[in-house]
């Protein structure tokens, strides 16, 4: 009987054609994403009319009189308020950000007054009563006696070096406190700087003054009051938005939205060769949606507890907020996994040896075989290389994609071996017309209708909650029309629910067709002829497993947005009414205004990059319940609980003695003092007295006030940052929008004021005018990008009202207006920025590549343990009852899932700090970039595909779940230790900078051994010493030439739909160890490797190969 040939296409069945992408909008081609989206909002442009007035308010006040004079000297600090913080938040946000603002002040301010009181105790009275006398001495007549003692004050007549001290150890430890705080607690970064801003004020000029002057902080408390009041004023009465408004636009425009994009691309995709390029594209442009729409729907989290502290009149209330943000984290989890099968296929595509490898080499068309390696001469002399921890130079002598012996990586020979399984495996499918390009349309027949009624399902949600979000005050339906929007929610569930179910019984086996021709039709057993002819002639699964990967995730997605929409429609059907809605706790908002991590934002940290743990002390891998933040009670969280091992002394056992103990303490105490936040505390201090020395000496002290040093130790103190990079990239963009601010104010200054002191009708036009464009981008753009353009505007408002102020208010020291006074600006910008570096690099700057390097050391660790929680409970399901199981299946996945997206957050905090290394000067040569960037690619995917697992894993039976653990080699307890001990070594030689250990195998290797040893055992006394064999195994019930633990590959089996999840489980996996793997040489690439031995190499591959061959001979008995 001949073999089966390769079916020839139904002409009764149109073959999908690629569809067109659309058409990129003129927009999205030539601007940011989050402006070309704010352009087209009509929110975004109401959010941007209600600032844009407040800031001409502030203006007319500015420019009045009156007003000018009562708001004194600083009256222009309410305008740089206006631009630094906008009134384009919810109604409660913004009560709450104000309520942060003016507490941070009145903290500085309640600090400086006790330094005040404190110093004037310690003055010196004779000195003081000599220093009036000298003062009363030198008083000219005729003059107000009140104007010459404010000279006198000013020029350091009454400065006391006694006074100055204690006004200098308050001024320290204030800012050391709020420095920490600005560091530790994200949510309190207004308190931090504005707090900061008093206490320079009052300890800059405090010490000045003969007697209490606890007024001092009205310079900036006065014009701050005024603005909260305007932009109060204008949130209640310009287009107010209540926090529950926010969170269901957050939901709608950032998450459903896009979630329903990547649901359509999913379609576009299947319509796509994969071998087409643009395959590769859009499957990039998906993930790179795909991240913001996790890291929005983190935000969102973060900020459903504020939506309970606010009186709001709407449909849904903070309650229902709850019940939809219960879903967000499945929801995510499984968008997540469900763009991995894009992933998974691209690597498929770039591995094609037709088109080159994945590491880029050519193959010869001629023969998909790799060729063998030539064979060397055996040296006399065993030559022991010394290890080259330098891998820029290792990489001179040889190839990326060969690796030295004992090295520990893939040697030649083992590359080779997947590399021809690769080969093998594609050239069966694409000899039996069973490759990707073949099954893709049968897969989108397959599964187009379910993706089709998802995508009407999740558009009616999205529908549904915008009209709800839009009809607060008017605009409702009638009860006839609502029922008529409730009647089509649920038949859009039902279609959902009925496209599942034919996806699950019939139209599934749509995709199988290609295989039913090597079955018996009668018996569902191979062929004959396949099991007795050559393995050449047996079709592979591997294209297969990948399809079904996309049937696994699609089921899982749909369920979980079949969960949502039931969700959605119940509270549909509750809330037909608007009502009004009372807060309803004040529980958590403590902990979230004081939690760390940046991850939970509440909008009040603008401007602040995270600050992630980057030493030993304060590891980055958490314990692995604190991971997450779940709502779930404790006993759901004992089903994946490992406590964390505490680390012990090795030189010393645990303290016994009062003393001993103390001793300890103090040791972490040193040691807290070289983290990060605590260095970058000090130094916050540091050069804040350096300025303050400066201000209170008696030979600077009129220099001082009269050049405005002030603001100089605020740009000192706003420009520190905690990491060089992070410091030097801020330098560069402060300095820039500086430059363009202050060009922008002098033109607003002259083309306002024309020739004389200036036109207030001229100058709020034109300040209004020019500014409007940066106030724009300020409340619509997301706060690392607008850095810049929050610089450039504030410095318009500074050159424009400090010109404005010269000229109308008397100064001591009138420092001009226009050009004159803008350089000098500029020039104390410079000063500040200047010191801040200079105290950066004392006594050795904080580096953010160490950052970067230990964060994702720390994250690995953390996949790693997620892994081993996960696959633990699994097998204990299979030793325990079936409860066991289905109540991991019920909540302990779904943990796991929060979890995943937790960790996805926590990678990618650290992108602002990759970008920040980029900055840091060094001597010893450039930053591999590109190699981090890859290693964060590959623990993305190692995350995709625990998420991958997860999902399978969440369908398979109990029968199958043992099949499994129990008969493939994934499971190999012996196997599950390399894995974990790869992944520890791995991460630990990365945190630490150590070489990796030559002797570390690569899993896949280990996982082929683990297989092998476990179908049969042979002796060494029975078989030649041969060299490691090339073959690996391509037979159907394989993947990465190992067993997927199945007796027999049968027609019954192939259409079992537990084989579906089975196999997608088994894809995640064998993924994982491919990245793993990845990594591992990634890690190589950056430490280096330990002492090589060629030796030890070959004599492994020689005993791997003659333990390999005694498992072939005995399987031909």
């Amino acid at each position: 009987m001949a073999t089966p040939a390769p079916p020839s296409p139904d002409p009764s069945k149109p073959s999908p054609s690629p569809s067109t992408p659309p058409k990129v909008p003129f927009l999205d081609r030539y601007l940011p994403d989050y402006l070309a989206h704010a352009l087209r909002s009509p929110r975004s442009w109401k959010t941007f009319a209600r600032c844009l007035v407040v800031f001409i308010v502030m203006m007319v006040l500015l420019v009045d009189e009156v007003s000018l004079r009562a708001m004194g000297q600083a009256g222009f600090f309410g305008l740089i308020l206006s631009v630094m913080l906008p009134p384009n938040m919810a109604v409660g946000l913004f009560i709450m950000a104000s309520f942060t603002l003016l507490l941070g002040m009145l903290l500085g301010w309640a600090w400086g007054c006790a330094a005040m009181a404190a110093s004037l105790a310690s003055r010196s009275q004779t000195l003081l009563a000599s220093q009036y006398t000298t003062a009363q001495s030198l008083l000219v007549p005729n003059v107000a006696p009140d104007a010459q003692y404010q000279a006198f004050v000013f020029l350091g007549l009454f400065l006391d070096p006694g006074a100055s001290a204690v006004f200098g150890v308050f001024f320290f430890f204030g800012t050391f406190a709020l420095a920490l705080m600005r560091a530790y607690v994200p949510r309190f970064t207004l308190v931090a700087i504005f707090g900061t801003i008093v206490l320079d004020v009052m300890c800059s000029y405090g010490p000045l003054f003969p007697s209490e002057q606890y007024t001092l902080a009205s310079l900036f408390l006065l014009p701050t009051s005024i603005y909260v009041a305007v932009a109060l004023c204008s949130i209640l009465l310009i287009f107010p938005e209540s926090m529950n408004h926010v969170w269901l636009s957050t939901l709608t425009d950032q998450i459903l939205s896009p979630g329903l994009t990547i649901l359509t691309c999913q379609s576009h995709l299947l319509s796509l060769r994969p071998s087409d390029p643009s395959w590769s594209q859009t499957r990039t442009s998906t993930g790179l949606l795909g991240r913001k729409m996790i890291e929005s729907a983190q935000q969102l989290l973060g900020q459903t507890g504020m939506a309970e502290l606010e009186v709001s009149r709407g449909r849904l209330g903070p309650g229902d907020l709850k019940v939809l943000a219960g879903k967000l984290m499945g929801l995510g989890s499984r968008t997540l996994g469900m763009m991995s099968f894009g992933f998974l296929v691209d690597e498929v595509t770039k591995s094609d040896p037709n088109s080159g490898d994945a590491n880029g080499q050519e193959h010869d068309t001629s023969s998909s075989e790799p060729q063998p390696e030539p064979k060397q001469e055996a040296s006399t002399t065993l030559q022991v290389p010394r290890p080259n921890p330098n891998p820029k130079s290792r990489s001179k002598r040889t190839s990326p994609n060969t690796s030295l012996p004992g090295t520990g990586a893939v040697t030649p020979l083992s590359a080779a071996r997947f590399d021809a399984l690769r080969a093998k495996v594609m050239r069966r499918e694409k000899d039996h017309g069973h490759d990707l390009d073949n099954l893709v349309p049968l897969l989108l027949d397959a599964s187009g209708e379910l993706l089709a009624a998802c995508e009407r399902a999740l558009k009616g949600r999205i529908d549904w909650l915008t009209y709800v979000n839009s009809t607060r005050w008017r605009g409702s339906k009638s009860l006839k029309e609502e029922e008529a929007m409730y009647d089509s929610g649920k038949l859009e569930a039902e279609a959902v629910r009925t496209a599942l179910a034919g996806l699950r019984s019939d139209t599934r086996m749509r995709i199988l067709e290609p295989f039913e021709r090597f079955f018996d039709p009668a018996t569902g057993e191979l062929l004959p002829e396949l099991k007795r002819s050559a393995s050449e002639r047996m079709f592979a699964t591997h294209s297969l497993f990948l399809c079904f990967v996309f049937g696994t995730t699609l089921k899982a997605y749909a369920e979980i947005l079949l969960d949502f929409t039931d969700a959605t429609l119940e509270l549909q059907r509750k809330r037909m009414r608007n009502r009004i809605w009372f807060p309803s706790g004040f529980g958590r908002i403590g902990r979230r205004i004081f939690a760390r991590q940046g991850t939970e934002g509440t909008g009040l940290e603008i401007g602040v990059s995270p600050v992630v743990a980057s030493t030993e002390e304060e590891d980055t891998t958490e314990e692995v319940n604190s991971v997450a933040d779940t709502e779930e009670e404790d006993e759901d969280e004992e089903l994946i609980r490992v406590p964390k091992p505490a680390p012990r002394d090795p030189d010393s056992s645990p303290p016994r003695t009062f003393l001993g103990r103390t001793y300890v303490r103090l040791t972490s105490v040193f040691r807290w003092f070289m983290r990060p936040q605590a260095l970058f505390a000090l130094r916050y201090s540091i050069v804040s007295i350096c300025f303050f020395a400066f201000a209170v000496h008696p030979i600077t002290v009129y220099f001082n006030y009269a050049n405005r040093g002030l603001w100089a130790l605020i740009m000192a103190q706003t420009g520190l940052g905690v990491y060089a990079g992070e410091q030097i990239a801020s330098f560069i963009i402060r300095l820039s929008g500086t430059i363009l601010g202050l060009l922008l104010g002098m033109v607003a200054w002259y083309i306002g004021a024309a020739r004389g002191d200036g036109n207030p009708y001229g100058i709020v036009i034109m300040t209004s005018a020019i500014i409007a464009p940066l106030i724009f981008i300020r409340v619509t753009g997301p706060p690392q990008s607008v850095v810049i353009w929050l610089m450039t505007g504030t410095m318009i408002v500074f050159a424009v009202g400090y010109s404005w102020v010269d000229s109308h208010i008397p100064v001591l020291q009138n420092a001009g207006v226009g050009v004159f006074l803008a350089w000098r600006r500029a020039f104390l910008v410079i000063i500040g920025f200047a010191c801040a570096f200079v105290v950066m690099v004392i006594p050795y700057p904080t580096s953010a590549r160490q950052v970067v390097r230990k964060t994702l050391a720390g994250t690995m660790e953390e996949l790693g343990t997620l892994l081993s929680v996960e696959l633990d409970a699994c097998i204990q399901s299979t030793h325990d009852t079936q409860t066991h199981w289905t109540k991991m299946k019920d909540k302990g996945i779904k943990i796991i899932g929060s979890r995943i997206l937790k960790i996805s957050q926590q990678l990618q905090s650290i992108l602002p700090s990759m970008g920040a290394a980029k900055f840091e000067p060094t001597f010893k040569g450039p930053w591999p970039a590109e190699k981090y960037e890859k290693l964060f690619r590959a623990q993305w995917t190692v995350m995709q595909s625990i998420a991958l697992l997860n999902a399978a894993m969440s369908n398979l039976d109990i029968s199958w779940l043992h099949t499994l653990i129990h008969k493939t080699p994934f499971f190999n307890p012996n196997f599950m230790q390399d894995v974990n001990a790869t992944i520890y070594i791995v991460a630990r030689s990365l945190r630490h900078g150590y070489p990796v250990p030559a002797s570390l195998t690569p899993l896949r290797e280990r996982l082929i051994y683990h297989d092998r040893h476990a179908t049969i055992l042979g002796g060494r006394e029975h078989v030649q010493s041969e060299v490691l064999s090339e073959e690996l195994d391509a037979s159907p019930g394989r993947v990465e030439g190992a067993s997927i633990g199945l007796r027999s590959m049968t027609l019954s089996t192939l259409k079992d739909e537990q084989l579906v999840f089975h196999s997608t489980a088994i894809v995640g996996l064998a993924q994982l160890i491919r990245t793993v793997d990845e990594i591992t040489d990634i890690v190589r690439e950056l430490c280096g490797t330990t002492q090589v031995y060629p030796g030890i190499d070959v004599m492994r591959d020689e005993y791997l190969g003659m333990e390999e061959a005694a498992i072939r001979r005995m399987e031909k008995r």
